[in-house]
């Protein structure tokens, strides 16, 4: 029951990410299309793409600590996301992918959690000592 609980909070927190980034692209291409009708000056266009950026980043920023993933790989993609509209659809593929990973985990009641490498359980004592080798 709380598997399918996470399970469902998961796909929430995908919709929600999905949608969000759809409305922010739609908007960048509305900005972009009244820039070259001419209605927009150079400057307004900076700082309307700035903004985009940065909400961009947020978003990515959000989503990334949310669902619990890697620090290091959240703030990766999320600079990934800021430099380009192209390379913002990468790291929203690959949000999306790792979500969809453990929302798959979740519902097969697969932990969820990311471990450390070597701190799984799995690796038993004499493992360990199986790894090390002995001097004569």
């Amino acid at each position: 029951m709380l598997l399918n609980a996470l399970a469902q909070e998961l796909r929430k927190k995908r919709l929600t990410f999905t949608a969000v980034f759809i409305v922010l692209t739609l908007l960048f291409g509305v900005v972009q299309w009244q820039w070259e009708q001419g209605n927009l000056s150079e400057e307004q266009l900076q700082w309307l793409l700035l903004a985009w950026r940065l909400s961009i980043g947020v978003l990515c920023l959000w989503f990334g600590y949310a669902i619990g993933l890697n620090k290091q790989t959240t703030w990766f993609m999320t600079m990934l996301a800021v430099l380009d509209q192209v390379t913002s659809w990468l790291a929203l593929l690959y949000f999306l992918y790792k979500s969809g990973v453990m929302y798959i985990n979740a519902k097969k009641g697969v932990s969820v959690a990311p471990q450390a490498k070597g701190k799984g359980p799995e690796q038993s004592i004499k493992g360990k000592k199986a790894g090390k080798k002995t001097k004569k």
